[in-house]
């Protein structure tokens, strides 16, 4: 548990100064922080301080043991000790590179909150499967409640990206009727990496799913499409 701190009466907010400070943390890589003015119910004029930041490899390492809760608690900390900032002024958002400005921010922001981040994207000819790569990103929401000591990506989350990347490329229709044979044999946390292949079954509607890390099978399923049936 943190140490109870004396908030500074007058708290400096330098934002580069901020950001100076955080990137001399080991577990920071590169931090960048951002102010964005907005209105209050009362009509007054609020200043919102923004901290993005992209971690280590000690911090990635810290964030899967620990949690992001823990690791903002100890920024919190210096950063309140060095009168910088009020530990309750600023909300952190941990991402793969910092952005050059606000706009830039809403792009970051505007992936789905439970998504992965899809690249390398290979679809086969006539749309009869899909490869790509998949990163779990290291500020997922679900992992507030998936664990904030030690964030994984349930299976049921594993099984959404299959039935998103399907319905995005063409290789399903309609709802997802059913799932079969999934099974989850490594955990997920923030920063990995995966293959993902994704194919037609041979029955009208089926997609098979495959995620693996190097030569390690992570996860697979057979999902079905289809018409709900009353």
């Amino acid at each position: 548990m943190s140490p109870v701190l004396a908030i500074p009466a007058e708290p400096d907010h330098r934002l580069d100064d901020i950001a100076a400070r955080l990137k001399a943390h080991d577990w920071v890589q590169d931090a960048l922080a951002l102010a964005a003015a907005s209105r209050t119910g009362g009509g007054h004029r609020a200043v919102k301080t923004t901290v993005l930041v992209v971690p280590s490899a000690a911090g990635v390492r810290m964030l899967r043991s620990r949690g992001k809760r823990h690791m903002v608690a100890a920024w919190e900390h210096d950063l309140v000790r060095h009168r910088l900032a009020t530990a309750a002024g600023i909300e952190w958002r941990l991402v793969e590179e910092t952005a050059a400005g606000p706009h830039d921010l809403e792009r970051v922001a505007g992936r789905p909150a439970w998504m992965p981040i899809v690249s390398d994207v290979a679809p086969d000819p006539g749309s009869s499967g899909l490869d790509c790569r998949l990163r779990v990103p290291y500020d997922m929401a679900i992992f507030r409640g998936h664990f904030p000591p030690a964030p994984i990506v349930p299976g049921v989350v594993q099984v959404g990206w299959a039935v998103e990347l399907a319905r995005t490329y063409g290789l399903a229709d309609g709802p997802m009727i059913g799932i079969a044979a999934a099974k989850f044999r490594r955990v997920l946390q923030p920063g990995m990496c995966v293959d993902a292949r994704l194919e037609r079954g041979p029955q009208p509607g089926q997609v098979h799913f495959r995620y693996t890390c190097g030569e390690t099978m992570v996860s697979t399923g057979r999902l079905q499409f289809g018409a709900v049936h009353d």
